[in-house]
């Protein structure tokens, strides 16, 4: 069925919406009043159930398959050495490129930093042929970084935003399997279901891999269903930390009011709770195009994040956590995102082409660098909603975005970087 959201034109509106709206415009064509009530609007109906649980794990599997997403308690107790000394040694010349900057804005090639954190790596100490494995549970928000180490490394100078040694944000109960451990025992290197890299040391504790395996298997657990929900400490409500879109974790007792979360912490155990009303849920949801659009436009106007540096995603972080409230794990990057989605040709007449898709909320669109949600039409002006930092207009000027927004696929046109539609190259699509 196709579904098509026609609006006509009353107002010509200005190029581009105020700063802290979450629709942006570049189209004469199209005005934007709310554009989010009318997208909702528009797939009301689309209850329909695309790909249900079963389908949704042969997916999971293809995409483990390509070793994009994996699980940590499947690994063996011993793993080879030279494969974690190659992995530790690629991820840091990641960072060990020319041109980068400290947080002083110094050259971190001249400053000794990269040869500090080298060192930092301990790659001596991996001398035998395998290596012992150990497994964790994560408890508490930590960055996953390429280094062993919060040095921030930047392209530009007074760029914190984008430090490159920031690869991931790893949430509260998620496990890991640990490969090595930094020279001043401060960071573990490690592999979680997403990603790999260097992690605090405090933020694990280490785990039984039956353990491991218990907890990431409960049959008992709630996925986060709002952008963030606040987890509490303690009875008395005092302080906590974040749960966010798509997190799924496991409960260990209910009451009326909460769900408790009971974590190990070295010899004893520590509780937390989450109370109900918080916007969670205790199974993922149902696959349905409406479903998608809710979720996705709860999102709108959560700010852009770096590697979820700040526990805000970037553009491939909004794909993957409200792709994981349908139980689907989508990989960390934009690039392994689409590469595992079932490609859509797209010809020269692109903006045709993706008019013509017939489900939105369930199709990606991807160029180098960046990746948004299709997330339908209004009279022939395909949208997206996606987490942009910035847009280049014409005169060479830049224009902050920093948020999630709605947008026509014009955003940009003129500029030096040409527009969304012209950048693309790929669509990849979740469902039939």
């Amino acid at each position: 069925m196709r579904i098509m959201l026609f609006w006509f034109l009353v107002l010509i509106i200005p190029v581009y919406a105020a700063p802290g709206d979450h629709v942006i415009i570049a189209s004469d064509s199209v005005n934007s009043n709310d554009i989010p009530g009318l997208l909702m609007e528009a797939v009301a109906q689309n209850t329909n159930v695309l790909i249900d649980k079963s389908q949704i794990e042969v997916i999971n599997k293809n995409i483990r398959k390509k070793g994009y997403v994996e699980i940590p308690h499947a690994y063996p107790d011993f793993y080879f050495s030279r494969t974690i000394s190659n992995h530790i040694y690629f991820d840091f010349q990641y960072v060990k490129r020319s041109g980068l900057y400290d947080r002083n804005n110094r050259l971190a090639a001249e400053t000794g930093m990269l040869v500090q954190l080298l060192e930092n790596c301990a790659l001596n100490n991996i001398k035998n042929q395998y290596t012992r494995l150990y497994f964790a549970i994560c408890i508490s928000n930590s960055s996953l970084r390429s280094v062993p180490g919060q040095a921030i490394l930047m392209q530009k100078k007074n760029d914190q935003k984008f430090d490159i040694a920031q690869v991931t944000l790893i949430q509260t109960g998620e496990t890991a399997v640990i490969f090595h451990t930094s020279r001043d025992k401060k960071w573990f290197y490690v592999r979680t279901r997403h990603s790999r890299g260097w992690i605090s040391s405090s933020s694990l504790v280490l785990v039984a891999r039956s353990s491991a395996a218990e907890w990431a298997n409960s049959q008992k657990q709630i996925t986060i269903l709002e952008p963030k929900v606040k987890v509490f400490f303690n009875s008395a409500g005092e302080d906590g930390y974040y749960l966010y879109m798509g997190k799924r974790i496991p409960w260990d007792y209910s009451d009326e009011n909460n769900y408790y979360i009971v974590l190990p912490a070295g010899k004893g155990y520590i509780t937390n709770y989450i109370p109900k009303d918080s916007g969670i849920s205790e199974s993922n949801l149902p696959f349905t195009v409406y479903n998608a659009a809710r979720q996705a436009v709860k999102m709108l106007g959560e700010p852009y994040s770096w590697g979820g540096a700040d526990g805000s995603p970037d553009c491939s972080g909004f794909c993957q956590r409200l792709f994981l409230c349908f139980g689907l794990e989508l990989p960390k990057s934009s690039k392994q995102q689409i590469g595992v989605l079932e490609q859509i040709r797209l010809t020269i007449k692109k903006n045709e082409n993706i008019c013509r898709l017939e489900y939105p909320f369930t199709v990606l669109l991807y160029y180098p660098g960046h990746i948004m949600l299709y997330a339908g039409k209004i009279g022939e002006t395909p949208l997206v909603i996606h987490n942009k930092w910035s847009v280049h207009l014409p005169g060479g000027r830049e224009e902050h975005v920093g948020r999630i927004i709605i947008s026509d696929l014009m955003l940009g046109a003129g500029g030096k970087r040409r527009s969304l539609l012209d950048n693309v190259t790929t669509a990849g699509k979740i469902a039939d």
